[in-house]
């Protein structure tokens, strides 16, 4: 996007909170910066207590859904009493409630 903005004069400042993320667009934001085009890279320095990896996080394993087995863990709710449909009491804000029963 930063790309874009700059193609169109417009002054691009890529965000990075690691110096590695800011490494991976090191080479493509000098090729623009030889065409003129308006684009920097800047790394926040965060506090020393805040923990980021310092590489990139394709590097974490992949997130999988939880099992069919946990997932049978929890009650099936109960058929309201007009239509046997099963309804989902909402947990937070929502436009359905709990059937009173």
């Amino acid at each position: 996007m930063a790309k874009v903005f700059s193609s169109h004069g417009a002054k691009t400042t890529i965000l990075s909170t690691t110096p590695a993320n800011a490494l991976r667009f090191r080479s493509s934001i000098c090729d623009d910066q030889s065409l003129n085009r308006s684009i920097t890279i800047r790394v926040l320095n965060l506090p020393n207590d805040a923990v980021l990896p310092d590489s990139s996080m394709s590097t974490t394993p992949p997130w999988t859904p939880p099992s069919s087995e946990n997932l049978q863990a929890f009650p099936h709710p109960k058929p309201t009493r007009l239509h046997c449909h099963p309804r989902l009491p909402l947990m937070g804000c929502g436009c359905h409630r709990r059937a009173n029963e």
